[in-house]
């Protein structure tokens, strides 16, 4: 009996330290990531200057999309290179076309990089202009779009059954779509003002 009264004592003196390290974990997002980022809360209305060599290999555009679906169901990534500066512009629609989202972000310098080193590992492969099943059993589909000295493909794919000539490029494109879609920037994008989320 008096074993059980000092554990009972022991445990209701850690009660508080428990309490405490519980809400540390939520405040930390130790459970689990937050599927959805935060808006940037003050975007830069300033383009980025950039230096935009002559490369070989640029990525073209990406997106996701499902078949018969209601709502938002498909986002379609592109990007504009100009001469200082390079834009991304992501169109959010329908199964019937119908547009609910249309925002658009600046590419850093890191983005860039980034862009073209991974268009450049791809430059030298012989890639599918279709890999899998995509969107066959309503699981949805994917697709980048590249060009390789002016000429441009693209390849549609399952990502849920990610081709490996794709494990460096798929994250670093899905990162762009589901950031801008959010509003949200990251290390390769800067958010333009007029950033809407869909309802």
């Amino acid at each position: 009996m008096r074993t059980c009264k000092l554990r009972y004592r022991s445990l209701v003196a850690s009660l508080p330290l428990l309490l405490m390290c519980l809400g540390a974990c939520i405040d930390s997002g130790s459970f689990g990531p937050d599927p959805t980022p935060d808006p940037d809360p003050d975007p830069d209305p300033t383009p980025i200057p950039l230096v935009i060599p002559e490369y070989e290999a640029w990525l073209e555009g990406a997106g996701s999309y499902a078949g018969e679906c209601g709502g938002l169901c498909r986002y379609d990534l592109e990007f504009l290179y100009g001469n200082d500066d390079a834009i991304l512009r992501l169109v959010g629609s329908g199964w019937d076309n119908t547009i609910y989202l249309e925002n658009t972000a600046w590419l850093t310098q890191v983005g860039l990089d980034r862009a073209a080193s991974l268009a450049g590992s791809l430059a030298g492969q012989e890639l599918q202009e279709v890999y899998g099943c995509p969107d066959c059993a309503d699981q949805g589909g994917f697709y980048l779009e590249r060009s390789v000295f002016g000429n441009q493909s693209r390849h549609d794919y399952d990502a849920y059954d990610l081709p490996p000539v794709f494990d460096e490029v798929h994250p670093f494109l899905r990162s762009l779509v589901n950031d801008l879609a959010n509003c949200a920037g990251n290390q390769y994008m800067q958010i333009q003002p007029e950033c809407a989320q869909a309802d």
